[in-house]
C-alpha cells in the first residue's frame, strides 16, 4: 500500500505499504478519540500499534529488543515506545524487528540485528529505536520481512538492507548488508514496497508487481522455483495493483478490479483457493468478491502462514494455517477456503496477519487480536492463546 505514512497493518515476518482508498492519515486521526488505534503492525511474535497522537505501542516477545522500552523482556500488554516520542508517522514489523518513520521523515529501527537488519553498520540487536544509516530523511514508506527490511524515499527508490542470501535484498548479490543498498532495476517512482520471510516485492509507477528472492516455492508469481537477486515480474496481474503483501512463502495482492490474488505456498492453505498445492503464479482467492482492501499475509517460519483481509462492507476474513487459532474462526484447523472471524461485525477498519497470531481494529480505534499469544503478542495481559478475537487491553486503550 503506498501508504505513505503507514495506514494499515504490517504482517508477520512480513510487512508492507500499499495505496490505499479513503481518506488521509490526518482525517482518520482526527475522528479517532485519541484511546484508539490508527495503525497496527505485527512481527513473528510481537505486536505494535501507532495511536492518533503518533505514539508507539509495543508489546509480546522481547528477548531481542523488539518491544523497543530498553528491556529484552517480554510484554503482555502494550508498552509505549517512549524513545520515539509523539510525531510518529509510520510503523511495520517482521521477524523480531520493529521499525518507525519520525516526524521528520528519518528512519529508526530496532529488535534483533543479527543479520544487519538494524541498518546501523552493525550486526547486533538494538534495544531503543537506532537511526538507519544512509537514507537521509523524507522516507515515504517501511517493511519488515523476516530478518531483511525495505525503505522507499522522497525519490520512489527503493533501499533493502539485512539478510541477503536469498537474494531478497535485490542488489544482485547473496550477501547480507548492515547498510541500506539500493535495489537494482526498479526505476524512480515506485509505488509500494513489501516484505516476506525471504523475499521482497514492489509496486512500480504504473502499479506492476515485480519481486526478488526466495522463490522455493513460487512465491515470486514468475512462473518458476529459482531463486533471484534481482527483479522479476509477476505474471498475469496486469497494471493498476491497488496492494501488495508478503508471507513468509506465498504473497498476495490486489488487482484494479478490485479482486485478492495469491500465489507461492499453499501447503496449509494460505493461497485461498480450496487447495493445498502451491501455486508459481496468481491464482485467484475465492469467494471474496470485489471490493476487497486491507489485505495482510503472515506466517512463522520458513513455510506455511495465513493470510486475512477485509471486504467490501469491512468484514474480515482469513485462511490459511491455523494450528494456534490465528484465522479467528474459534478452532484450530487450516483452512484453504476463506472463513469469517469471529465476533467482529462490518465496519472493520484494518487487519493484520503476524506469524502465527491476527489483529484487526474496528470502526471507533478498537484493537482486537486472536491466535498464539505465549510471548504476550496478544496483549491482553495473559498468555492464553485464543482462536476468537480478545480485546486489547493496558495502556493502549487508556491514554
Amino acid at each position: 500500500m503506498l501508504r505513505p505514512f503507514a495506514l494499515r497493518s504490517a504482517a508477520l515476518a512480513v510487512a508492507v505499504l500499499t495505496l490505499l482508498p479513503g481518506p488521509a492519515a490526518a482525517d482518520i486521526a482526527s475522528a479517532l478519540p485519541e484511546a484508539a488505534v490508527l495503525d497496527i503492525a505485527l512481527g513473528r511474535e510481537h505486536s505494535c500499534a501507532l495511536t492518533p497522537s503518533r505514539r508507539v505501542f509495543c508489546w509480546g516477545y522481547g528477548l531481542y529488543g523488539q518491544i523497543g522500552d530498553g528491556a529484552n523482556t517480554n510484554r503482555s500488554l502494550p508498552t509505549e515506545v517512549t524513545a520515539l516520542g509523539a510525531g510518529v508517522l509510520a510503523i511495520a514489523a517482521g521477524g523480531h524487528t520493529t521499525c518507525a518513520i519520525n516526524a521528520g521523515g528519518r528512519l529508526f529501527c530496532w529488535g534483533r540485528g543479527n543479520r544487519g537488519q538494524i541498518g546501523d553498520g552493525d550486526s547486533v540487536d538494538r534495544w531503543t529505536p537506532t537511526a538507519v544509516e544512509g537514507l537521509g530523511d523524507d522516507i515515504q514508506a517501511v517493511a519488515v520481512g523476516g530478518e531483511h527490511v525495505c525503505a522507499l524515499n522522497r525519490l520512489r527508490r527503493v533501499y533493502c538492507w539485512g539478510r541477503g542470501d536469498n537474494g531478497q535484498l535485490g542488489d544482485a548479490s547473496l550477501a547480507d548488508r548492515s547498510l541500506p543498498v539500493l535495489v537494482q532495476g526498479l526505476a524512480a517512482g515506485t509505488r509500494a514496497i513489501a516484505t516476506g520471510g525471504y523475499h521482497s516485492c514492489a509496486l512500480d509507477a504504473d502499479g506492476e508487481a515485480f519481486c526478488w528472492g526466495w522463490n522455493a516455492r513460487g512465491q515470486l508469481g514468475d512462473g518458476s522455483t529459482d531463486d533471484r537477486t534481482s527483479r522479476v515480474a509477476v505474471q498475469g496481474l496486469g497494471a493498476n495493483l491497488r496492494q501488495l503483501d508478503l508471507g513468509v512463502d506465498f504473497s498476495c495482492a490486489v488487482t484494479a478490479a478490485g479482486r485478492m490474488s495469491c500465489w507461492g505456498g499453499g501447503g496449509q492453505g494460505q493461497i485461498g483457493n480450496g487447495d493445498t498445492a502451491n501455486q508459481p503464479t496468481p491464482v485467484r482467492v475465492r469467494r471474496l468478491g470485489t471490493g476487497i482492501h486491507g489485505i495482510s499475509a503472515g506466517g512463522g517460519y520458513d513455510y506455511g502462514g495465513h493470510a486475512c483481509a477485509l471486504d467490501a462492507a469491512g468484514r474480515a476474513f482469513c485462511w490459511g494455517r491455523n494450528d494456534e487459532g490465528q484465522v479467528g474462526d474459534r478452532s484450530q484447523t487450516d483452512r484453504s477456503l476463506r472463513r469469517r472471524v469471529s465476533r467482529f461485525g462490518e465496519d472493520m477498519r484494518l487487519i493484520a496477519a503476524g506469524g502465527f497470531h491476527s489483529c484487526a481494529v474496528n470502526g471507533l480505534g478498537r484493537a482486537y487480536c486472536w491466535g498464539y499469544n505465549t510471548r504476550g503478542q496478544l496483549g491482553d495481559g495473559t498468555n492464553t492463546t485464543r482462536a476468537a478475537p480478545a480485546p486489547v487491553s493496558g495502556n493502549l486503550h487508556r491514554q
